[in-house]
């Protein structure tokens, strides 16, 4: 997000909803932080991370590989495997070159494979 802009919508903020976002983004570095140390631990002295446009709780970048924020909550919450995680993300990246869809949800794949 562009500074100007943040700068805009923070100081219309009132500080409840300030507080909330500067929870949810700490919460969001958490979550990164689990995502990393799951899927990334042969890689954790060697990581590059961060959030796409400075924009916590949205998209991460980390070793050239994004995830959005719901990709790695699903990820963790069902306990996909490494495997399952990287074969689906190239799955998404070859299908998105040819601009066409996937045809299954990240969930189903990680269900039946």
């Amino acid at each position: 997000m562009d500074s100007k802009i943040k700068k805009m919508i923070t100081d219309t903020m009132t500080k409840e909803e300030e507080k909330i976002v500067k929870q949810w983004e700490e919460v969001s570095d958490l979550v990164a932080g689990c995502f990393i140390l799951r899927y990334f631990s042969d890689s954790l002295d060697n990581i590059n991370k961060y959030w796409f446009n400075g924009d916590k709780g949205t998209t991460i970048v980390i070793n050239n590989y994004a995830f959005d924020l719901e990709r790695m909550i699903e990820a963790l919450k069902l306990e996909a495997t490494s495997k399952q995680l990287f074969d689906f993300y190239d799955i998404e990246l070859l299908f998105s070159q040819k601009d066409k869809s996937v045809g299954i949800t990240f969930e189903d794949y990680v269900k039946h494979s």
